[in-house]
């Protein structure tokens, strides 16, 4: 497949984690305002949203069974 960015210009995008069926991926990020978080987004990137309420020391989220 074609490789495609979804975050683009977005602050500072790492551990990226696709869901089991494929439509989501988590990541953790730390974007101007809401510091280090982990976000979620659709597979196209269309819309991403921070997925935890406070700022921490997050690092490679991993989906649960």
């Amino acid at each position: 497949g074609n490789m495609v960015r979804i975050t683009q210009d977005q602050g500072v995008n790492t551990d990226p984690c696709w869901s089991p069926d494929g439509r989501y991926i988590a990541f953790v990020s730390r974007r101007k305002g809401h510091g280090k978080k982990i976000w979620l987004s659709s597979s196209d990137g269309r819309w991403q949203f921070p997925i935890t309420k406070r700022s921490g020391g997050y690092s490679t989220p991993r989906w649960g069974k």
